[in-house]
């Protein structure tokens, strides 16, 4: 009997020291349960979704908004749906004076609506977007404007009707996009007014635009008005307009990107467009997106690139093209670069008449009247005499 009573007393004190374990241990956390539609976050803190969630159409499933200034979201792996067509977001974020400030939202889905994650205007500081993944929206996925500090990170896009990543508005934005996938949207990403951003490992895959698009729909990725940018080491196919674009960009670094099947061209740096570098990329296949398709693997009519160790094969037009007004387009620096295959299916805008000379259709110089000229280095592996 003795021994039965001290089992029961080790038992119990077993238990009792259990609890004082686990209770502090959740009270520490203080994580806030979601699990309503229609939910408005209005206070600082960090909220943990405890089941699906569906909205009305009319209805976000989850509203952040003022005076909360930092919220740490966890969507706990549950999905947060409006019905596909209603242009509601999943996740609104509701800035203005007094919050919200830091944002993070993780770890969930999110389905329909007129957007996925939508900050319609700011200013908003700091944003994380983690592990979440989003399909059919009604609009860009994920849009942003006007937020100071973005990271985006492992977020799978599929089927949105507009951008699949969208950050746009006035204010000057730093951060990175990192390992997400954007598949089967209107346009892939598009950063516009960005300093010291980065774009690494991702991969766009499908922007299709219904028929031949408009100037600047279905690329793949898009930075407008970038100081410093890195866009490396990702994977772009089957865009229906251009494969990554630069505009407006100071001081930017393409490097080890892969494009492939661009309705246009592959890569393509604009005419304001000073100091960049282009190492080795593989833009080749590009310019067959649709009927009377013409692309080139690198249009540049940028000035003062260096382009560099890029391989260039197999596009529509020209592989390695120099195009700009006469007088403008000046100054690049181009050597040990590959174009073979390439078709000449189409003139560019300006004869290929410039110096140094390039040879149609793998290459091609079209910026007559430099001050400066373009020059090069090395045997760019470009059939013609070699030019050093």
């Amino acid at each position: 009997m003795l021994v039965k009573k001290s089992a029961l007393l080790s038992g119990a004190l077993l238990v009792v020291a259990l609890a004082a374990t686990l209770v502090p241990a959740f009270a520490a956390e203080g994580r806030i349960p979601v699990f309503a539609a229609g939910t408005v976050i209005g206070a600082s803190g960090r909220y943990i979704v405890t089941n699906n969630i569906v909205a009305p159409c009319a209805s976000s499933a989850i509203t952040i908004a003022a005076p909360a200034t930092n919220v740490d979201l966890d969507l706990n792996g549950f999905l947060l749906s409006v019905p596909v067509g209603c242009m509601s977001p999943v996740i609104g974020i509701a800035t203005g004076p007094g919050g919200p400030d830091h944002v993070a939202i993780h770890d969930g889905f999110l389905s329909g609506g007129g957007g996925s994650i939508v900050q319609p205007a700011g200013p908003l500081r700091v944003i994380v977007i983690e592990d979440v993944k989003a399909h059919d929206a009604t609009g860009p996925a994920i849009h942003l404007t006007d937020p100071t500090s973005v990271v985006i990170r492992r977020v799978e896009i599929t089927g949105a009707t507009a951008e699949g990543i969208l950050l746009d508005g006035a204010t000057v934005k730093s951060g990175s996009i990192e390992n997400s996938l954007v598949r089967a949207s209107v346009n892939g990403i598009v950063v516009t007014n960005s300093s010291s951003f980065a774009l690494v490992h991702n991969q766009v895959e499908s922007t299709a635009f219904p028929g031949p698009p408009p100037a600047g729909m279905g690329n793949g990725i898009t930075l407008n008005s970038p100081l410093t940018c890195l866009v490396s080491e990702n994977t772009v196919s089957d865009s229906s307009g251009e494969g990554i674009r630069l505009n407006n960009g100071k001081g930017c670094k393409l490097w080890d990107n892969v494009v492939r099947a661009s309705g246009s061209n592959g890569i393509h740096l604009d005419r304001v467009t000073v100091d960049t570098l282009v190492l080795n990329n593989n833009s080749s296949g590009n310019g067959f997106g649709f009927a009377g398709a013409i692309g080139d693997g690198l249009l540049n009519e940028a000035v003062q690139s260096m382009i560099d160790h890029n391989q260039l094969n197999s596009n529509s037009r020209i592989g390695l093209d120099f195009q700009a007004a006469p007088g403008t387009g000046c100054g690049n620096t181009f050597g040990r670069n590959t174009a073979r295959g390439n078709l000449g299916a189409a003139a560019p805008p300006f004869a290929c008449g410039a110096g140094p000379a390039l040879f149609p259709p793998n290459s091609c110089n079209g910026t007559a009247g430099c001050a400066v000229p373009q020059s090069t280095f090395g045997d760019n592996l470009i059939p013609g005499p070699p030019v050093f």
